[in-house]
């Protein structure tokens, strides 16, 4: 206060309490990989991390998922499993032969991990996450375009995890590269985050020197181990449905093999005379039966395009500007009347269509007239939706839809081969499916409980059985870099069942929940610490961070976040001159602060000793 120069009243007020400590965000990931698009209303979003919270989001900022292309081809001897068999060209029901589905690599492939990976990160209770696309599906992976998204992400302080699912997709050495830069970037560029790794061939079982845990442990190296944990193995899911594939996913050899297998098993000769001769018996034997079929296939049809034309018009007017800030009743009219004017815009634009045609086929004005007449009166029949769709380009796929529920019904090998293809999509690696696990137990028991022993959602099964046995070498081993294992157990489904960082042999660091709850506590009271920047570096400032982050340790510990039975047995605090600092700390403007904390550790291994005892009575 200020000299009292005037005779009056004068109100001082001091503040009686220190800046609290704000706990900051812990379940924050951020995906790293190929989009469809990267865009926000015109605005390029590639190679920029962006936030969302929902699969709605991402469909809107950075599009679908990629188209993957299969081919099929007979097995080998070197193959396990057939995918499906089906009949050999000599049509001999006990000289059967399997045939391998197998997904094109590459861009060529569709062979992009990450909208799956975002499916299944929400479907174990992720929530706000950042995306970085580093490329659209028309591009081939590049580690160096992974690394640069990385850097991207330093300008970003939210973000606590670190994921990139696509990692797996490169090859192996690009991939020990890219992991290797995520640890970096954790434990040495930021300081205050964590990655989540996948095992490269997770898929494969642990066999001998080929093993893909071998190979992980051999090419990680030791830098920051204690700032990432790895999954093994990788999970059949159910991410990818039932009809989000078709013979549309098959390049043409593929096509042309599973045509030439589905005619020997349905029956239809294979040389042109014959299927010829077959044709026109088809015909001339089922003309009326096509007639009473012709109607119920073209109402499922327009049943189709109907319901995909009206999709069409409410995903745009979601996306625009329109439906910012509207309520939910409001964006439905907007729905409607946007539905309502785009059939009546195809309805005009069809017949007036009709009668430019007719007159620039030299037709009279009462005929052209009479085109558009009749133009209208078919728009305004049952077909109008087909119509409108056929502008939309929306009844080809309608059909192809309608072709495709068709073979299924009728031919066992199509639908084998279509299972085979959706199994191989569904086989992910669990890095999204382990953020969204880290999100919901963070959110429900806080980032001290260790992620483990909890169901991850959307899990058939693991890729891979581990047994205890093998469990073993996987969590302790003598060269550190533990590996949790997933594992299914009877009666209870699919669990994580290892809390383990990569730096498993440290007592420090060996649990991800210690590591990850000591940089919420760095990092929470560093943003706070930031206030008392250029204080005077005196007993008052002393006293005042001390009493923040004593304060906000306490609310930790009251949580459970702690250990001690007492705030006193859980964490100390320490700042001051000759306790702290010496007199060339203050010269330097240095103010030192010693924080010591007692973290709550997992009960990995319980141990109940049982023995008999003498009778008492």
């Amino acid at each position: 206060m200020g000299a009292m120069k005037t005779p009056g009243v004068y109100i001082v007020e001091k503040n009686a309490f220190p800046n609290s400590v704000v706990e900051v965000a812990t379940a924050v990931p951020a995906f790293i990989g190929h989009t469809e698009t990267a865009d926000n209303r015109n605005t390029p979003l590639l190679n920029k991390p962006w936030r969302i919270s929902s699969l709605a989001e991402y469909d809107q900022y950075f599009g679908g998922p990629p188209k993957p292309v299969f081919s099929i081809r007979a097995e080998t001897a070197d193959d396990g499993p057939s995918d499906f068999k089906a009949l050999t060209e000599a049509g001999n029901a006990d000289s059967k032969k399997g045939f391998m589905v197998e997904q094109l690599a590459g861009k060529e492939g569709g062979s992009f991990g990450l909208y799956y990976g975002m499916r299944h990160f929400f479907q174990n209770n992720g929530g706000a996450c950042y995306v970085v696309s580093v490329g659209n599906y028309k591009q081939d992976f590049d580690v160096d375009k992974f690394k640069g998204g990385i850097t991207e992400l330093l300008k970003e302080q939210e973000p606590t995890m670190l994921v990139i699912p696509e990692a797996v997709r490169l090859e192996r050495e690009a991939c020990k590269d890219l992991q290797e830069a995520m640890l970096s970037h954790c434990g040495y560029a930021m300081k205050n985050r964590f990655a989540i790794l996948d095992v490269y061939d997770g898929a494969k079982p642990i066999l001998g020197d080929g093993s893909p845990i071998v190979q992980f442990r051999d090419g990680l190296g030791i830098n920051f181990l204690d700032f990432a944990a790895a999954y093994y193995p990788w999970l059949e899911t159910t991410v990818v449905g039932e009809k989000e594939l078709s013979f549309d996913n098959l390049d043409q050899t593929g096509r042309s093999l599973l045509q030439k297998l589905m005619r020997i098993e349905l029956g239809i000769p294979t040389d042109a005379a014959a299927l010829a001769v077959a044709k026109q018996q088809l015909k001339d034997l089922n003309t009326e039966i096509e007639k009473l079929s012709e109607n119920a296939l073209r109402n499922e049809a327009i049943g189709s395009a109907k319901a995909q034309f009206l999709a069409q018009q409410a995903a745009t007017v979601r996306k625009s500007d329109d439906a910012k800030g509207k309520t939910d009743e409001e964006i439905k009219a907007l729905i409607e009347a946007a539905q309502t004017a785009a059939l009546a815009t195809a309805r005009q634009a069809y017949v007036d269509k009709a009668k430019l045609d007719a007159e620039k086929a030299g037709k009279t004005a009462e005929e052209a007239t009479q085109a558009a007449t009749d133009a209208g009166t078919l728009w305004d029949g049952s077909d109008g939706y087909m119509i409108a769709a056929e502008d939309l380009k929306i009844a080809v796929k309608s059909r192809a839809d309608l072709l495709d529920k068709t073979l299924i019904r009728i031919s066992p090998v199509y639908k084998a081969a279509m299972t085979a293809a959706r199994r191989q999509l569904n086989v992910l690696p669990p890095s999204p499916a382990m953020a969204g696990i880290y999100t919901m137990v963070d959110n429900t028991r806080g980032v001290w409980k260790a992620p483990a022993n909890v169901s991850v959602a959307g899990v058939v099964r693991p890729t891979v059985a581990v047994s205890a046995a093998q469990q073993e070498d996987l969590n302790v081993n003598p060269q550190g870099k533990s590996i949790n294992a997933i594992r299914a157990f009877i009666g209870e489904g699919v669990l994580v069942w290892g809390a383990r960082t990569l730096d498993g042999n440290s007592l420090d660091w060996r649990y991800v929940n210690v590591r990850r709850t000591m940089i919420m506590l760095e990092e929470s009271c560093r943003l706070a610490a930031k206030a008392l920047v250029f204080e005077p570096n005196v007993a008052n400032t002393w006293v005042t961070i001390k009493s923040m982050i004593t304060n906000f340790l306490t609310s930790v510990w009251k949580r459970g976040g702690l250990m001690g039975a007492v705030p006193e047995d859980a964490f100390s605090v320490h700042v001051g001159l000759g306790e702290t600092m010496t007199p060339d700390d203050i010269l330097e403007g240095i103010l030192r602060v010693t924080v010591l904390v007692a973290m709550v550790r997992p009960a990995e291994f319980i141990e109940i000793t049982f023995q008999q005892q003498m009778p008492k009575s």
